[in-house]
């Protein structure tokens, strides 16, 4: 169903229980624009005030408040969500699909490697890493998007000390990094970088 890519969008009904995330999700939400939700990436770990300043609040057409801490509170028919339970949906999601689809043998799958845009915070990486754990996942790493772009360049790496122009081209942002590609005594790739 999902082909290469997952849309991390999530889909409940009027009262607010989850119907699904994913490809179907994101085709509903032309239909469901109160009830699909979407863009949580840019809400996760952020405080109300600090989203509605940079315009994330008022993009969507589902209801986003201030909670009792100040975070963003997703208001889905009769139930309130937390940026980190919608990513934690759509992580099920993709754990249960991955564990249906590429694991013959039945076992689970507990681990996860998860990029987060180079911008993310240690709060926004907690919260992200939480809902991983929250989804199933056990052992959780978590790699900014443009290191994980320079590590796959860097598999080709053949000499020492490599600078390289990472460029992020995101939905919303441009990030750009220059890494330094360097290998270790075991030859393993290792990255240092400075963003932008």
């Amino acid at each position: 169903e999902q082909g290469m890519c997952f849309p991390s969008v999530v889909e409940f009904d009027e009262s607010g229980e989850y119907v699904q995330a994913g490809e179907r999700a994101r085709r509903s939400l032309p239909v469901y624009p109160s009830t699909v939700i979407w863009g949580v990436k840019r809400l996760i770990g952020r405080s109300y005030a600090a989203a509605k300043a940079t315009g994330d609040v008022d993009r969507h057409a589902y209801r986003i408040e201030k909670d009792a801490d100040g975070a963003c509170a997703i208001y889905v028919g009769n139930r309130i969500y937390t940026p980190r339970a919608i990513t934690s949906f759509v992580l099920r999601k993709i754990k249960h699909d991955a564990e249906a689809d590429f694991n013959p043998v039945g076992h689970p799958i507990d681990q996860a490697v998860i990029t987060v845009p180079a911008y993310f915070d240690p709060v926004q990486k907690l919260e992200t890493e939480q809902a991983a754990r929250d989804a199933g996942f056990e052992n959780v790493y978590l790699l900014p998007e443009p290191t994980a772009a320079a590590s796959a360049y860097g598999l080709k790496v053949e000499r020492e000390n490599q600078y390289v122009a990472v460029v992020d081209l995101g939905a919303g942002t441009l990030d750009v990094t220059v890494a330094l590609l360097y290998l270790d005594g075991n030859r393993q790739l290792q990255t240092i970088e400075k963003g932008h």
